[in-house]
């Protein structure tokens, strides 16, 4: 999706993609290709992306059952799913919303509109990587959750303080050491709520990745 200047919220710009009833890609928005190109380049145009499984483009198991259960839940409901997620770049926050629209014969239309962009100080680059590490990072608002310590590395029961997840900004921006940050993917308890069926997201072992 394009990015833009500073922005207040209410003024930005939408993407959209049509699903059929199996998750694989049937159609995008006019806009799609600039958007790629932006983004990714070649394999994320329209001629490469349409009739693939949704599940190819989404990183981590997490994320993937998190956005399989608001698909689902549209479709059973008839009623449109919409929530609000981050996705920022080192130097921008970026806030978007995600509108989950049911239509005839299974199909579902996924519309991705930006709210608001600003600029930052530049944060490490993040991540997603199979390993162990330290963090849990929920991909959906970009809160942290510290590992260390869990029971088998993953977030306990009591995970549901939401005031545990801390917001990554608090944690890296005075950081010194340049590079990248690798997280493990994960849906944190306020996210999960807003997707029905979605109660068990924590990501397998082979999905933790390290912070630095």
């Amino acid at each position: 999706m394009p990015d833009a200047t500073d922005m207040p919220a209410g003024q930005g710009l939408s993407s959209w993609y049509l699903l059929d009833a199996d998750d694989r890609l049937l159609d995008v928005s006019p806009d799609w290709d600039a958007a790629a190109m932006a983004a990714g380049g070649k394999p994320l145009l329209r001629a490469a992306v349409v009739g693939q499984p949704l599940r190819r483009f989404v990183s981590g198991d997490a994320t993937r059952l998190f956005l399989e259960a608001l698909l689902t839940a549209a479709r059973l409901t008839g009623q449109p799913r919409s929530r609000p997620y981050r996705c920022d770049a080192p130097d921008r926050v970026r806030e978007l919303r995600m509108t989950v629209e049911p239509l005839p014969g299974g199909v579902v239309r996924v519309r991705h509109e930006l709210l608001a962009s600003r600029q930052r100080p530049a944060l490490p680059q993040v991540i997603t990587r199979a390993a162990t590490g330290r963090w849990w990072r929920c991909s959906q608002c970009l809160s942290l959750w510290p590992r260390q310590g869990q029971v088998g590395g993953l977030p306990p029961a009591a995970a549901d303080r939401q005031a545990r997840w801390l917001p990554a900004p608090a944690i890296w921006s005075g950081a010194t050491t340049p590079g990248t940050r690798l997280v493990a993917d994960a849906v944190c308890p306020a996210c999960r709520r807003m997707a029905p069926g979605s109660a068990d997201l924590a990501p397998q072992a082979e999905n933790l990745n390290p912070v630095d």
